[in-house]
């Protein structure tokens, strides 16, 4: 994996980096635009490509799905996964995020859809501040009921061992639902083979793999 390829415009506003995933058969380019704001959404947090590296191994799925990334910021899982053959929806609660998303969109030739029932709900990051996390559970219970096929597919960083993201799944807002959590492991860093911080991730499930205190949840409505 290389380090994201930044390109700034004259008055340092936004830079836009480029994220590249490939396998032996394929690869795809996603740009991405970060502006220079103190907003948490207005940059890449480290969950964000590790769920898009998650959506890329599992890309098989994708195609054809109705997806909505919940807390979007800057996109980047939506956007791999309507370039993957997805509709995607991305939402996100700050006006100034969701102007963003759209010009991240718009760099990766897309167009927007309006949104429908649910198969896969995304959510990079968005269990950052605990005063938040019962109104994201109902949310996601709430689309999940709407299609008993749906899935939430999540990626959180441990931040404090004063709470755990089973704990809170398990407290009863989801008893009769099932997920399935596990720490995501992220391929070593590569050699650079291209412009310094090119963000370069290889379908590489089989390759050694080093833990960077990740965990992704795969949750379904039983």
């Amino acid at each position: 994996m290389k380090q994201p390829d930044y390109m700034e415009n004259g008055d340092g506003s936004y830079k836009t980096r480029t994220f590249v995933f490939e396998s032996h058969k394929e690869s795809l380019t996603v740009k991405i635009i970060e502006m220079m704001d103190p907003s948490y959404g207005m940059y890449v947090w480290p969950c964000s490509p590790v769920l898009a590296q998650y959506l890329w191994f599992n890309r098989e799925h994708i195609k054809g799905k109705r997806i909505l990334e919940i807390g979007a910021g800057t996109g980047l899982p939506g956007i791999l996964a309507a370039l993957l053959g997805a509709r995607v929806t991305l939402s996100d609660s700050s006006p100034l995020g969701l102007k963003n998303c759209q010009r991240n969109v718009e760099a990766n030739g897309l167009t927007a859809n309006e949104l429908g029932p649910i198969d896969i709900i995304l959510g990079s990051d968005c269990f950052y501040d605990p005063k938040d996390f019962e109104n994201i559970i109902v949310t996601v219970s709430y689309l999940l009921h709407q299609n008993p096929h749906g899935r939430f597919w999540c990626t959180y960083q441990i931040r404090s061992a004063d709470y755990s993201m089973e704990g809170l799944l398990g407290s009863g807002i989801w008893s009769a639902s099932k997920f399935h959590s596990k720490t995501l492991r992220q391929t070593r860093q590569p050699r650079r083979l291209g412009p310094p911080g090119l963000a370069h991730y290889r379908d590489a499930r089989n390759e050694r793999q080093h833990n960077r205190g990740t965990r992704c949840l795969d949750k379904a409505k039983t």
